[in-house]
């Protein structure tokens, strides 16, 4: 059994794979390895040059139907037959000469080794401001839904190791959407020991980088459909928050236009603006924020959640409006302050409420 497996997706990297194979083969001299390379039908004919390839190294070769990285990389992780795996590009984005590294720390006992672009020693060479904003945002709403995972600095990357049997245990579990894996891994598989490396992220040798638009998309889908499996319920419960006050303030603007801009329609326009809010956070709520309690989803139970929101968001304004007045009394015409006491005291009663009675199991979620 070889000690350890590098597993690499490809499609249309022809040149690249006969390039990297070797290189692999001289960096890891001496160590037991193999290499795992998951073709998804290229019509460059990677497939085949790896197959050459494998006549003179320990290469497996798997052509997939399918398309995705990361199907690609648990296809490579069901047929690994190493120790540790050892996930990288087919491009030369992710250096070679760092394996060593993630395989010492493998070694020493760490279940999950990063290889990463943002810790001291780490780089990305010529990315443009739109990229390095995309990657560190991405990388916040992750850090946001899975606190977990925050002391993983480079939760994008797709350079990385682990002990195959960790992520063999829990393989049939991983549903990771687009290309990244690694989360994934890191939320379901729930490593104790995980650590970084530092790395130079290069730019491709050959071919064209597959990021675009669609990527995003996925990654944005993946976050949502993985959340469900968090019961790290705040973050889910604030980005409702934020999302049903956007709601709320489109629908107040909408009507105002509709309308025109009178005392009654002003009223008017604020009524259906937090009703419309409300009915998008405890659909939110209903659907994702909760989605791991298993409620029932019966009418009557459905219903008395709904009306049981209702009642805590009438609870949420008479609190936040005494609170408000409390400090003003207090300590005198301070708006900010007395907005953000407010806030504060609102979001605890609400996250409160919803947690322990509306969205609980032994209480309306029992019906």
């Amino acid at each position: 059994m070889p000690e350890v497996s590098v597993i690499i997706p490809t499609y249309n990297e022809r040149e690249n794979i006969v390039e990297l194979i070797p290189a692999l083969a001289r960096v890891l001299a001496g160590i037991d390895f193999e290499v795992v390379v998951v073709d998804d039908s290229s019509p460059d004919g990677t497939a085949e040059a790896a197959r050459e390839l494998a006549k003179q190294y320990p290469v497996q070769v798997i052509v997939r139907k399918e398309r995705g990285l990361a199907g690609a990389v648990i296809e490579g992780i069901r047929h690994a037959r190493g120790k540790y795996c050892i996930v990288m590009d087919a491009d030369f984005q992710h250096p070679p000469e760092v394996i060593p590294k993630i395989l010492q720390q493998l070694r020493q006992g760490y279940q999950v080794v990063v290889a990463s672009r943002y810790i001291k020693g780490g780089s990305t060479e010529k990315w443009s401001f739109t990229r390095k904003f995309i990657s560190k945002t991405a990388t916040f709403l992750a850090h946001f839904l899975f606190p977990e995972t925050k002391n993983v600095q480079d939760i994008m990357s797709g350079f990385f190791g682990f002990e195959t049997e960790l992520v063999k245990n829990k393989l049939d579990q991983l549903n990771p959407l687009g290309y990244k894996i690694l989360l994934e891994i890191l939320v379901k598989c729930k490593p104790e020991k995980v650590c970084e490396v530092p790395y130079s992220f290069k730019e491709r040798k050959h071919g064209k980088s597959k990021l675009g638009a669609k990527v995003m998309l996925d990654y944005l889908r993946h976050l949502a459909r993985l959340s469900k499996h968090s019961r790290n319920y705040l973050p889910k419960f604030l980005a409702v928050g934020a999302t049903g006050a956007l709601v709320n303030f489109c629908v107040y603007n909408l009507v105002l236009h509709l309308l025109g801009i009178t005392r009654l329609s002003i009223i008017l326009a604020w009524l259906c603006g937090v009703e419309a809010g409300i009915l998008t956070n405890f659909t939110l709520h209903e659907h994702w924020t909760f989605a791991p309690e298993q409620l029932s989803k019966s009418k009557k139970s459905v219903a008395l959640r709904c009306l049981a929101y209702h009642l805590s968001n009438i609870g949420y304004i008479l609190l936040t409006s005494a609170t408000a007045a409390a400090v003003t009394w207090v300590l005198g015409k301070r708006p900010l302050l007395a907005w953000l006491a407010a806030i504060i005291v609102g979001i605890t009663w609400n996250y409160c409420v919803a947690r322990k009675i509306i969205w609980h199991k032994k209480r309306l979620g029992k019906y």
